[in-house]
């Protein structure tokens, strides 16, 4: 995740997104343009405004189920070979133990029906992410109701709470329980827009 602001050096910004080892970068659409970058794809960020109570989601028990469930459920989130699990493990748990990461999930009968993190978090802001649903017990609420308690939560804390909708179907489903657009992103792309 690249932030500038407007006074920021955007030639240096580009200089060093030319040495930098990426497969992606993500940052503001004026930031890349700025830069001087011309193909990027872009997504939409929401920002949490406030939604429903919800009872709180438990911590995620078991990160091997909540990989699992995110590498099916979200096409091209992660790789399903062993070794890319270890390293969203090591990541994860290295980002969890420095307060710049959580999880949530909810559970029926023991089995985990969906689940909820944090991309990134800080003092004052939180991205989530890794936003995910069994399909056996879609349309039951356990997607909103994951999702709420975590930004519920996070915004109890006095972070801004955002969201990266990966399609228009999953925008009306962060606008419809809390969210707000807030601005558009670009995504660059390693292998062909640096």
């Amino acid at each position: 995740i690249l932030l500038a602001s407007a006074k920021a050096d955007h030639a240096e910004l580009a200089a060093f997104l030319q040495m930098m080892p990426f497969s992606s970068v993500m940052t503001t659409v004026e930031t890349a343009e700025r830069c001087g970058l011309q193909q990027f794809t872009t997504k939409q960020a929401l920002k949490f405004c406030g939604g429903e109570p919800v009872s709180k989601a438990e911590e995620a028990s078991d990160l091997k189920a909540v990989y699992d469930l995110i590498s099916r459920e979200i096409p091209g989130s992660f790789s399903r070979e062993k070794e890319a699990f270890l390293a969203f493990l090591s990541d994860f748990t290295f980002r969890k133990n420095r307060n710049a990461a959580r999880s949530a999930a909810l559970y029926e009968n023991g089995v985990l029906c969906a689940c909820a993190l944090t991309a990134a978090e800080t003092e004052t802001a939180a991205v989530l992410s890794g936003i995910a649903t069994d399909p056996d017990v879609r349309g039951k609420g356990f997607g909103k109701r994951v999702v709420l308690s975590l930004a519920n939560e996070l915004q109890a804390e006095g972070k801004s709470v955002y969201v990266i909708a990966l399609n228009d179907a999953a925008a009306d489903f962060y606008r419809h329980i809390g969210f707000d657009d807030s601005l558009e992103l670009a995504i660059i792309e390693r292998n062909s827009h640096v």
